[in-house]
């Protein structure tokens, strides 16, 4: 019965995991094409205009570490991180799935640690009030990605190491072994 379980649990972590892909997908989108907007709105407002507005630097700024975090989780997503996968390459074939999941027990483990740290980071934020890169908008949320990514990016490493034990338990399929 635990096994039914595990796996039941593990198909609907899989199942919300794909529903946050689609969405970090749609975010992804729509954070560029601020970017692009923007950007563009402020080159023809200062060269044509002499003129711009200071708030769409700040924007700016919080659009990009939006994009750099929620594009980090899904690189996790599709196994397109960075990693160092020596002994992965020198492994036989018969071997290569221990390092893999040792490799992204690390992975995970190193997310978890930079998960507390961004957690009590973000904690301290609050308790702080500090100043706002946008006016009226709480530093806190615009930095709320930080952990996010980082819960993610474990929980995506930990569905990994399940779909390579147990791929037909893991819910997921586009993990590969590169």
């Amino acid at each position: 019965m635990p096994t039914d379980t595990l796996l039941s649990l593990t198909r609907g972590v899989g199942a919300a995991n794909q529903g946050l892909v689609a969405m970090e997908k749609k975010l992804l989108s729509l954070l560029l094409l601020t970017i692009l907007v923007l950007s563009f709105g402020q080159i023809l407002l200062r060269y044509c205009f002499s003129m711009g507005f200071v708030w769409i630097d700040q924007v700016l700024r919080v659009c990009v570490l939006w994009i750099a975090f929620a594009g980090a989780s899904l690189a996790t997503e599709y196994n397109g991180h960075i990693k160092i996968d020596v002994i992965h390459h020198l492994a036989g074939a018969k071997h290569k799935i221990a390092p893999a999941i040792a490799g992204r027990l690390f992975f995970a483990g190193v997310c978890l640690v930079l998960l507390a740290a961004s957690v009590e980071y973000m904690i301290m934020t609050v308790e702080e009030g500090r100043g706002t890169a946008i006016p009226g908008v709480s530093d806190w949320c615009l930095k709320v990605i930080i952990p996010y990514c980082f819960f993610m990016m474990a929980v995506r490493a930990l569905l990994q190491i399940l779909s390579l034990i147990s791929p037909s338990q893991a819910g997921q399929g586009k993990t590969s072994q590169k």
